[in-house]
């Protein structure tokens, strides 16, 4: 089925499948369109390369196959692209399997790091403010004690219980956003700007 002179019809997505496991099954020669494959937004040919790939011929690959595999966000393609660079299995597909492969201790330290230099701040502000809060009681009480029947306007009980209630609610009001963007992944937050 033609149309127009010159114009050729839309493939099919298994024809498009196909031909992409065909051009890693050549190899070498046909390294280029491969790569272009890759990286392109297709996932269902990228898919196709990864399982196409066979040995150490499509190595000129590597990067392409590490950076799709960095970025990807479905576990069975990127356990596909993990096996494509073990079939390549030169030193640089090693690394890129390591590197997948070893959990990001330091992401998760940076995630505590920023989460305690959150609940340092709060607490810090928090601080403050109870000071100049309950300075600001004691001088205040001298207005209101008429209005207070049986109870002293510096009561360390009532004051105490008051900063004890302020603080609690401030450290909650800083520690529930900085572990709702604990939670964040940091590649994710970047890769939206």
């Amino acid at each position: 089925m033609r149309g127009r002179e010159g114009e050729h019809p839309p493939f099919s997505p298994a024809v498009r499948e196909a031909v992409a496991f065909a051009l890693g099954k050549i190899g070498a020669p046909a390294v280029e369109p491969l790569r272009q494959i890759l990286d392109g937004d297709d996932p269902e040919l990228q898919v196709c390369v990864a399982r196409a790939v066979g040995d150490a011929s499509l190595a000129p690959l590597t990067e392409s196959l590490t950076r799709l595999g960095v970025n990807e966000r479905n576990p069975q393609v990127r356990a596909e692209l993990a096996r494509a660079l073990g079939r390549i299995g030169t030193p640089d597909a090693v690394a890129a399997l390591v590197r997948w492969a070893t959990p990001p201790r330091w992401q998760f330290w940076r995630r505590q790091t920023g989460l305690r230099l959150a609940a340092v701040e709060g607490l810090r502000l928090a601080a403050l403010a109870l000071v100049i809060g309950t300075a600001g009681a004691v001088v205040a009480g001298r207005f209101v004690a008429p209005l207070l029947f049986e109870t002293s306007p510096r009561d360390p009980l009532i004051l105490g219980a008051v900063a004890a209630v302020m603080l609690g609610t401030s450290v909650l009001a800083g520690a529930l956003p900085a572990l709702r963007a604990a939670r964040v992944d940091p590649n994710l937050a970047l890769r939206d700007e």
